[in-house]
């Protein structure tokens, strides 16, 4: 999507068009290997925003001390704190009181898209071009099967590694393909006493790691469940 819209503007963005990264610490690796390359490649700027965090780890260490509880998908306090707040933030400060947010979901996931354009606020309206244009995940993979450069990321190992929003058996085998995926959810668990799911409704983290070391590998299920945030993959 980022570099059609290079593309519309000959290779070079206009100054009110602004490239945002909002960190929040714990995603793999490989994604941020491949923002920095985007960058490099494709010779834009690309802000890196992230909640404070002075003392912590990652911006999610700091928001979860802070809180004193964990976020849950009935209160997804970490979309709101460490991707919406950042971003709005960063746009106010350029001087901007209401503003378009170009979000890259396809023309195959119709249910995602009316999720994102409902939550339209008082400071963005969202837009979705790819769905617009009728892109689905096929037209992607092929585009960047042509391209010098791709995201490395292993599958299931998109944005925060070990999310909560993520089905289980996703979780369970992407601990089993990468041993310690999971352990700082776990322990985040531990830490506060509660979980991120239910425990009547899901196993814990620690339950996961254990069962990912007993068990053989297991399919990669869908990496994201019904309930939709403003985190996209």
């Amino acid at each position: 999507m980022l570099h059609h819209i290079l593309q519309a503007y000959d290779g070079r963005l206009p100054d009110h068009c602004h490239v945002l990264f909002a960190d929040t610490g714990k995603e793999h690796p490989a994604t941020y290997d491949f923002i920095r390359e985007c960058a490099e490649r494709w010779r834009i700027k690309i802000e890196w925003l992230a909640m404070g965090h002075e003392g912590y780890d990652t911006p999610f260490d700091a928001l979860i001390a802070r809180k004193k509880y964990l976020p849950n998908p009935r209160t997804r306090f970490c979309t709101e704190y460490l991707k919406i707040r950042p971003i709005r933030a960063f746009m106010k400060a350029q001087g901007y009181d209401r503003w378009a947010n170009i979000i890259g979901l396809r023309a195959d996931e119709p249910g995602r898209v009316k999720k994102a354009l409902d939550r339209c606020t008082k400071f963005y309206t969202s837009v979705a071009p790819l769905w617009e244009a009728g892109v689905t995940k096929d037209m992607v993979m092929d585009w960047w099967s042509r391209q010098p450069f791709d995201l490395r990321a292993p599958e299931g190992c998109g944005n925060c590694i070990g999310c909560f929003m993520k089905g289980r058996d996703t979780l369970i085998a992407t601990e089993q393909r990468h041993p310690g995926s999971l352990a700082w959810w776990a322990e985040k668990e531990k830490q506060i006493g509660a979980t991120f799911r239910p425990k009547n409704r899901r196993m814990t983290y620690a339950e996961m790691i254990d069962f990912a070391n007993r068990q053989g590998n297991l399919p990669l299920a869908d990496s994201t469940e019904s309930i939709a945030c403003a985190c996209t993959d």
